[in-house]
């Protein structure tokens, strides 16, 4: 929460498609998102502070490989 306060003011355009936003910042939020949906739903509704939408969040999501099975490095 605390990268989400601290993001530079960059992102202070009124339209939502002038914003970038920080790879940090949308991991950050990603986390959040993939944590608790209804969560971030309802701290981007609340217009404190300006969030990716949830159609860049999912598009980040989709475009990361995973595969199916264990990560061995869990284990060592």
């Amino acid at each position: 929460m605390i990268k989400m306060l601290l993001e530079p003011p960059n992102n202070v355009s009124k339209n939502p498609k002038g914003r970038r936003w920080s790879k940090e910042f949308v991991v950050t939020c990603l986390q959040l998102f993939n944590r608790s949906p209804r969560c971030y739903e309802m701290s981007s509704e609340s217009k404190m502070i300006a969030l990716p939408s949830k159609s860049i969040l999912i598009m980040y999501r989709n475009a990361l490989k995973q595969t199916p099975g264990y990560d061995q490095n869990v284990f060592q």
